[in-house]
């Protein structure tokens, strides 16, 4: 509507003015013309048009002279080629939106769900129970731990599960304290700490299956782990898993 309404202008003011003020006009729009080009960047495109357009209607409303047709034409083709860039920048500024809002959901579903602390404890607690066990058998005790820290029937925090009484062996004989001492001085990469790092970090991320001699188990209701549980459903090397 506002390029409607200048162009309207500048042809009324043109029929009342003399042909000598018609030709210094069209040479000022177009210098103005020229000059609002030259420093027009792909950011600033929507402020050089309305600089073109106030300055285009300060002229003819001062009566310092009048556009002819060719300041008209050029006029015209300056604003729709404005126009133009303005519509591209506008496509282009919406394409960067997406891309970035499918960034922020990529790393959205890459935060991590657990805290430092917890990945430590339940690593050396694996460590402590099952650093001679198979991976599967150093996942299966890492989700045991997780399930019970989600059961009504258990405390609900990692620590607290690994430390209520009489449950882990290993927070009474001392190995889990040297375990964590290990793990907060940097030494906690063998390669069976490591394994027990990864396993972890599978278990924290929300892991419930286990896949041991070819087969896969779902591990979504096991509580309880040992050398010899009453009414074990799974066997892995040393431990029974129910």
């Amino acid at each position: 509507m506002k390029f409607n309404r200048i162009i309207t202008v500048l042809l009324l003011s043109a029929v009342c003015m003399t042909s000598q003020q018609t030709t210094n006009v069209s040479a000022h729009v177009t210098d103005t013309v020229v000059s609002n080009q030259s420093t027009i960047e792909d950011d600033n495109v929507e402020c050089a048009l309305e600089q073109l357009e106030v300055t285009s209607v300060a002229s003819v409303v001062s009566g310092a002279s009048v556009v002819s047709g060719q300041g008209i034409e050029a006029f015209t083709g300056e604003m729709v080629t404005l126009k133009t860039k303005l519509a591209a920048s506008s496509v282009s500024k919406k394409i960067i939106k997406t891309e970035e809002k499918k960034s922020t959901k990529k790393k959205k579903r890459t935060v991590k769900k657990y805290t430092a602390k917890e990945l430590k404890l339940m690593s050396c607690i694996i460590y402590c129970e099952a650093q001679g066990e198979p991976y599967a058998g150093k996942m299966a005790v890492g989700i045991v731990v997780a399930n019970r820290k989600s059961s009504k029937l258990f405390p609900n925090t990692i620590k607290g599960v690994i430390y209520q009484k009489y449950q882990f062996g290993p927070t009474r004989n001392g190995s889990m304290a040297k375990a964590l001492k290990m793990y907060e001085a940097g030494k906690f990469n063998s390669s069976s700490a490591k394994a027990c790092i990864k396993a972890a970090k599978a278990v924290l991320n929300g892991t419930k299956k286990v896949t041991y001699r070819s087969k896969t188990y779902n591990l979504s209701n096991y509580h309880y782990f040992s050398t010899k549980v009453k009414n074990a459903r799974l066997r892995i090397k040393h431990h029974q898993f129910k």
